[in-house]
């Protein structure tokens, strides 16, 4: 029989997302109703918090889960992450991929300002397609950048009648394509991710000859991942499993041993629009520029492995469905 690894939770993570949320131990069973975590009632979530009992990561998945739902029900919008929920008693016996991440897609019903300036978008796809379900998912994907077309259209504008009036408009074709979608069958599942990235600054030095300036920039990048899925799967959310390579304080790191800088001769710069072409080719200059270095002990003390430098998402994940639970009164309904 294969044993089950379990961890103490970290009290102080713990307590300060009670903190945040209003979230009396006491009454953990108010909690406990929307939440649905088997073997988490009052006594279990006192002994956790209190650092007596250990449990398992599926028990702190859910509740990292559940955690960052509750934060985006007050507005705030933060992830909690589940690794920060526990930590391990004994090193050696750890047994989690430290690269490894995970986030939760939950399911996307209406239109929602949480996810609406975010980009660039991650899209996967679990359902059998015909030509009309793609165009229905192209149309969706693509009106969800009705938020920042608004706001570059208006950028210079104060807050008008006509502006509000689109923002309604938005809203509604996205609500639209969610029903569309809905009415084929196909359910859509969202989430954000952070993944660290190096990306870059530029500023002209000269007009005249379309000179720019190229620095490198490490930053932690956001990510908005659209799901579509069957309906007939009946899945509750995703986790979203993916792993990163080298973590934000790394590449920082990199950044005050190793900057680069170099000339670059072309105009009509767009960060983050992988189609445009100047963006790529600076991209790859500075992939280039790294790779130089790959012979320095310095460098690979900090960088082993130059090719896995990440200069957009570029990791495999793994996407694992939760279908919801059943209690006995939702099995003997459905027999019945």
């Amino acid at each position: 029989m294969k044993t089950v690894q379990k961890y103490y939770a970290n009290k102080e993570a713990l307590n300060q997302v009670c903190r945040d949320l209003g979230i009396v131990k006491s009454k953990w069973d108010n909690y406990m109703k929307k939440m649905q975590i088997r073997g988490l009632a009052v006594k279990n979530f006192s002994l956790m918090s209190t650092g007596q009992k250990d449990f398992s990561i599926e028990i702190y998945q859910e509740l990292a889960r559940n955690f960052t739902k509750m934060y985006k029900e007050k507005g705030i919008q933060k992830e909690v992450l589940y690794k920060d929920l526990f930590v391990y008693k004994d090193k050696d016996n750890f047994i989690i991929n430290e690269k490894d991440r995970v986030v939760y897609l939950e399911k996307y019903e209406q239109h929602g300002a949480v996810y609406g300036d975010v980009n660039p978008k991650l899209i996967y796809n679990q359902v059998r397609v015909d030509s009309e379900i793609a165009s229905l998912i192209e149309y969706f994907t693509k009106s969800m950048n009705s938020t920042n077309e608004r706001q570059e259209k208006y950028k210079n504008v104060f807050y008008s009648p006509d502006e509000q009036l689109e923002e309604i408009q938005d809203e509604a074709r996205i609500n639209s394509w969610l029903d569309s979608l809905k009415n084929k069958g196909v359910r859509v599942f969202a989430g954000l991710i952070e993944y660290p990235i190096i990306s870059y600054n530029f500023k002209y030095i000269s007009y005249e000859d379309g000179l720019n300036e190229i620095s490198s920039d490490p930053i932690l990048n956001g990510y908005f991942i659209l799901l579509f899925s069957s309906i007939k799967d009946d899945i509750d959310y995703f986790k979203f499993h993916y792993n990163i390579d080298y973590n934000y304080e790394t590449l920082s790191k990199l950044q005050e041993k190793f900057p680069i800088k170099f000339e670059f001769p072309i105009e009509n710069i767009e960060k983050f629009n992988f189609k445009n072409e100047a963006n790529n080719q600076i991209l790859n200059t500075l992939a280039n520029k790294y790779l130089e270095l790959q012979s320095n002990k310095e460098f690979t003390k900090i960088i082993p492995d130059a090719y896995m430098l990440p200069f957009a998402f570029n990791s495999t994940p793994r996407i694992i469905g939760v279908k919801r639970k059943q209690n006995k009164k939702d099995e003997n309904d459905k027999k019945n």
